[in-house]
């Protein structure tokens, strides 16, 4: 899905992405990041906040995205929103600070996307802002057929292997799978003299000596 709406026609798009610590939300948020093409990208996160007024906190918002908004294409990444709002005094003062920046049109020929991360939609419906995104994902831990669709468009791993890979690994988050499945493809190349720094991965118990020490 993230794919499709990447690849549409827009010029503005907030996209909330929902699910319980640990699954990969703020890994998904810079993936998108990484693989897309933004003349800017800004992080708002919580640590920014920290010892900073309701009113502080509001300019500052404020004044970051207004510069996000001054390139042709910028990402606005928002981590833990909840965590943001709720460091304020007043919830409500910080929450309408997002609400007026959510729908704060481009300048003309400019493209913004917003992505957001919670963990706790329950409190952002409570304080209607939710409603200010134009989609919201839920992000699970992946299931063992999400482990082998990763691993088919990713990795190499011989045929014969996925399925078992895949349910021996599942459930995880997918930045916990990727990083179990690069560090495998590292420790086969430096241990092989002809490593191709690809990502193929012949010897699987790499695979499973890294998720028992990750994932136990």
């Amino acid at each position: 899905m993230l794919k499709h709406l990447m690849e549409g026609s827009w010029c503005s798009l907030n996209l909330l992405l929902e699910g319980p610590r640990g699954t990969g939300k703020s890994f998904l948020a810079a993936n998108i990041g990484l693989t897309n093409k933004f003349d800017f990208i800004e992080i708002i996160s919580p640590e920014s906040f920290l010892r900073l007024s309701d009113l502080e906190m509001c300019n500052e918002i404020i004044m970051r995205w207004k510069e996000a908004q001054s390139y042709s294409s910028s990402l606005i990444i928002i981590d833990d929103i909840e965590m943001i709002v709720e460091i304020g005094r007043s919830s409500l003062t910080i929450s309408n600070a997002f609400t007026v920046c959510l729908n704060m049109e481009p300048l003309k020929n400019h493209k913004r996307m917003v992505v957001a991360t919670t963990s706790d939609l329950a409190f952002l419906r409570s304080i209607k802002l939710e409603e200010q995104f134009f989609l919201s994902l839920h992000v699970p831990k992946l299931k063992s057929e999400g482990v082998a669709k990763v691993i088919s468009q990713m990795f190499y791993i011989p045929l014969e292997h996925h399925t078992q890979v895949a349910t021996t690994l599942a459930p995880v988050a997918i930045k916990d799978l990727i990083y179990i499945l690069e560090s495998a493809t590292r420790k086969q190349d430096e241990t092989s003299a002809n490593g191709s720094g690809g990502s193929s991965i012949t010897n699987i118990d790499t695979v499973y000596r890294l998720a028992n020490l990750m994932l136990k």
